[in-house]
């Protein structure tokens, strides 16, 4: 069976841009960090503009900046200090680790010799851990540094980007349908990204408070840990459950606070995410279930753990500019989860 040439031509263009993407990868990834930050400050610059209309919009636009700015940085600032005092913790807690490492062995009936945390770190080989663990801290730091260079210099290309379209594009009739297409992006990813952030505060609040009522300790750590990992879709909810659980396995005495972790931070997870998020999301993460999970994968493999925090949005982009060809339009079908890959108000494609 023959490929038909139209369609070739797609897979091998889509091909290429998987490629450009992963080999300009360390480029392309701050860049597109910086692009979603921007829209998420000038989508609360109008929530703000709109809330208070007695407000220049310079002043709305300032104010969104140092939230949102502040916010992240703050949120740095915690993990970044709290990570020593709870590395020092863990090796208090050794014995009751390696306790729990022997009652778990003799469970399953394993054989092959204790596994104590020094045998771990002896097989893990501490110099290529440190090594690694170094390589990580260097990648951050010069991505937040580039993020926020990119993200200095896009504010001002926006504001005469509107200005240039037309002569980027003489035609109205193309000249209205890219605006239409990047109206679509916009709306989308700015409301995946605002209504993430609201929640993911509120479910990092909730756990906070749930955390010191429990009485596991650095609970500010987890808590904004808990923030961040919320932006992961799917994957993020579980590893924000089960990280402070693991800690409060070898922190807490009692059983019976290690399930009070285990159940609260739970609760908040499920109950929000499935009962408060839909509703106020509404169709703007308009992805399938599997597609999110496998966007993880092909995302964070492209560009690491960065892609693993854009894969949503990403992929949102992805499904909203397939949908404007009529080659690739039943591939925006299939990546979204309700067969209507554009937010309600767009115009479909051709």
């Amino acid at each position: 069976m023959q490929v038909p040439t139209a369609t070739a031509q797609w897979i091998m263009a889509i091909a290429s841009v998987g490629f450009v993407c992963y080999w300009l990868r360390d480029t392309l990834a701050p860049f597109m960090m910086a692009l979603m930050l921007w829209i998420a400050i000038a989508g609360l610059a109008r929530v703000i503009g709109h809330v208070l209309r007695f407000l220049p919009s310079a002043v709305s636009l300032a104010v969104a900046l140092i939230l949102v700015l502040g916010l992240g940085s703050l949120v740095i600032y915690v993990l970044a200090r709290n990570v020593a005092p709870i590395i020092a913790d863990a090796s208090q807690f050794q014995p009751r680790f390696e306790a729990l490492i022997l009652n778990a062995q003799a469970s399953l009936g394993w054989t092959g010799g204790a596994w104590t945390l020094q045998r771990l770190i002896a097989e893990l080989g501490p110099a290529t851990l440190l090594t690694r663990l170094g390589g990580i801290a260097q990648s951050i730091a010069g991505n937040t540094t580039l993020i926020l260079i990119d993200l200095l210099f896009i504010f001002p290309a926006a504001a005469t980007f509107q200005s240039k379209l037309p002569q980027m594009l003489p035609r109205p009739e193309v000249r209205n349908r890219a605006e239409l297409l990047l109206t679509a992006i916009r709306s989308s990813v700015e409301r995946y990204l605002l209504v993430q952030t609201a929640m993911s505060l509120l479910i990092s609040s909730l756990s906070y408070a749930t955390l010191v009522l429990i009485g596991l300790e650095h609970p500010l750590f987890w808590s904004c840990l808990i923030f961040v990992l919320n932006y992961i879709p799917t994957v993020g909810s579980i590893v924000a459950v089960a990280l402070p659980t693991l800690f409060a396995v070898a922190q807490l005495p009692d059983w019976r606070f290690v399930g009070a972790v285990a159940l609260g931070l739970h609760i908040w997870q499920f109950s929000i995410g499935t009962f408060v998020q839909p509703r106020i999301t509404g169709a703007s993460l308009n992805l399938s279930a599997i597609v999110v999970v496998l966007s993880l994968t092909f995302w964070g493999s492209l560009w690491g753990l960065t892609g693993v925090f854009l894969a949503a949005p990403m992929t949102v982009l992805v499904m909203i500019v397939l949908e404007q060809f009529p080659q690739t339009h039943w591939i925006a079908v299939l990546l979204s989860s309700n067969g209507r890959p554009l937010p309600n108000g767009a115009s479909e494609s051709p």
